[in-house]
């Protein structure tokens, strides 16, 4: 019989063991093999056989059952044992055809069996089979390998952005005595994000942030809002422009079908009130002061990334707090989580953990005792802060502090520039680009803003501090606000800063002017800052205390504040060092 060329082509080119104790069989196998093209390798016995197939690496074995030394079973063990990975067929070629003889070769490693005599036409057919299934696994084995190197470049990368993420996200926000925060990712990079920062006026700014899916683009994502929310904080930036430019950069990066749940609260301690936008987050619980009563602050928007920037809504909600109040933001990985008893934790156990005043069960229960099936974020921030940490003032003097110049800056705002920039950021850059005054940079930032806030509100917008000497009308306080500001047609807020050398330092003048109503300046001063239990009239006394001179005139609508301050030069480095 004739087999096909083509069959003979795809058999041919392989290297054959043949492994038989029969000269003849030999003779035989090695005359038919080699007319179809293949290479052919003889062994006399089972021990040979093992040898040869060490020295030679066959791409099939032709194998005796009954043979000297060592039988063709116990060779194939060795043989396949010595493969490791690599795949080398063997076909018994025995003139036993007991079933149990037949089972004896398969459990050894036996790949087929054919029995003696055999028709060659069958024995081209078993070898084709055992070649090709050898090329199968050879380009399997490739494949394997190709993406076990994929995978390895993979982790690699996962392992540097979840380096770079933490990095990224670790700032002394986080390290603040009033923040306890737990997060644990679903898989190696979190799609769950927290953030904390200090504005320069020292004011408390929080992020948490849910993104949708896990790994490296919600990694991307995390990355650009980690980088946004550190840069513009430490530059005073309000929560609506941070929101708005979060928003701007996710629809840009991230793609189609990914968002960002995300909660953003602002809390300033001093004057016991609090901020907050949130959208797509579980509510915020807030535990008040010596009481199990929960007030909630509910989603109203939907998450950044979906809506355009002339779309998106940055009304914040104001609140007054007090000092004991305790808040919670956890993203809803937490309330799916499991407990060991096997229950969820749901939202209204999780309620009334926090209800109870019993903040580590909280912790320990959900977060260290709980099996997964998301992303798991708690924030718990007591509303007691403290000032943030000091910069290092040789660090600083070292990267920016430059020596005393004289220089003047002036800026006039009109009404529609007011309605939509808050200028107090860049204006303080522009300070510290022109001077760098680093280790001044919260004193000026206190200054300015009080000053212009002053102007703005009670000037221009006609707001009376009254308002807020209660819970009910600080929130009316802040409602009006916004709806005057928006309304606002004309009026103009000009502000002249003025910096002369002055012995070992300088002297900064900051003088504001307004074109709207006039207001008692001595209305706003309040009492003593810390007899004063309202959630107005801190502002001006701060800002007495920070400069050399404040005075104001034309019935509040002019302010004129002196602040001092000095330089040295370290013996040491040679750095500046500015000192109030």
């Amino acid at each position: 019989m004739t087999v096909p060329s083509a069959a003979v082509d795809r058999a041919a080119h392989s290297t054959i063991l043949v492994a038989d104790d029969n000269d003849t069989n030999r003779v035989v196998l090695r005359s038919m093999l080699t007319r179809d093209g293949h290479h052919v390798i003889e062994a006399m016995d089972g021990q040979d056989a093992v040898e040869k197939c060490e020295a030679h690496s066959p791409d099939l074995v032709l194998m005796d059952v009954m043979m000297p030394h060592m039988d063709g079973i116990e060779a194939t063990r060795r043989i396949k044992a010595a493969c490791g990975n690599q795949l080398i067929p063997v076909i018994f070629l025995t003139a036993n055809t007991e079933e149990e003889t037949l089972v004896t070769c398969l459990e050894a490693g036996g790949d087929d069996f054919l029995g003696k005599p055999f028709k060659p036409s069958i024995l081209r057919a078993k070898i084709g089979v055992a070649l090709r299934l050898r090329s199968l696994y050879a380009s399997c084995a490739l494949q394997r390998d190709a993406l076990a190197d994929v995978e390895l470049q993979r982790q690699r990368d996962m392992q540097l952005a979840e380096r770079i993420l933490l990095n990224a996200s670790r700032t002394d926000g986080l390290k603040a005595s009033n923040l306890r925060c737990y997060v644990r990712p679903m898989d190696r990079l979190n799609g769950d994000l927290v953030l904390a920062g200090y504005t320069p006026a020292g004011i408390q700014q929080f992020f948490v942030g849910d993104f949708t899916g896990h790994g490296l683009p919600a990694a991307v994502g995390a990355m650009t809002v980690t980088g946004i929310f550190t840069s513009m904080t430490k530059k005073g930036f309000g929560i609506a422009v941070i929101l708005e430019e979060m928003n701007r950069k996710l629809r840009n990066v991230m793609p189609t079908g990914m968002f960002l749940a995300a909660c953003f609260l602002e809390l300033d301690a001093t004057r016991a009130t609090l901020l907050a936008w949130n959208a797509g987050m579980p509510d915020v619980l807030v535990r008040r002061a010596e009481s199990s009563v929960l007030r909630r602050i509910r989603s109203k928007h939907p998450p950044l990334g979906v809506l355009d920037n002339t779309e998106i809504d940055v009304a914040l909600e104001h609140m007054e707090v007090d000092r004991k109040d305790r808040l919670y933001l956890y993203t809803d990985g937490v309330i799916e989580a499991v407990a060991v008893s096997g229950e969820r934790y749901t939202q209204e156990r999780l309620e009334l953990l926090i209800a109870q005043g019993e903040p580590a069960s909280v912790f320990d229960g959900v977060c260290l005792n709980a099996s997964q099936h998301d992303d798991i974020a708690l924030v718990e921030l007591n509303c007691d802060a403290e000032p943030p940490p000091k910069h290092d003032q040789g660090q600083a003097a070292n990267t920016s502090a430059k020596a005393p110049t004289a220089w003047r800056v002036e800026l006039e705002l009109e009404a529609d520039t007011l309605r939509q920039v808050d200028p107090l950021p860049p204006l303080l850059q522009l300070i510290a680009d022109i001077q760098g005054v680093d280790s001044c940079r919260e004193q000026l930032y206190v200054i300015i803003r009080e000053l212009f806030t002053n102007a703005l509100e009670h000037g221009l917008l006609r707001l009376d501090s009254k308002m807020k000497d209660n819970a009910e009308g600080f929130a009316e306080f802040y409602a009006l606000r916004e709806q005057r500001l928006t309304e606002l047609q004309i009026g103009k807020v000009r502000v002249e800063l003025q910096n002369t050398p002055l012995g070992q330092g300088g002297c900064l003048v900051l003088r504001l002017e307004h074109d709207g109503e006039g207001f008692e300046p001595n209305t706003l001063n309040g009492s003593d800052m810390g007899r004063n239990g309202g959630y107005r009239g801190r502002g001006i006394p701060l800002v007495k205390s920070l400069c050399k001179e404040l005075r104001y005139r034309e019935d509040g609508r002019e302010v004129e504040a002196r602040y001092e301050w000095q330089w040295s030069v370290s013996n040491s480095s040679g750095a500046v060092e500015l000192w109030q």
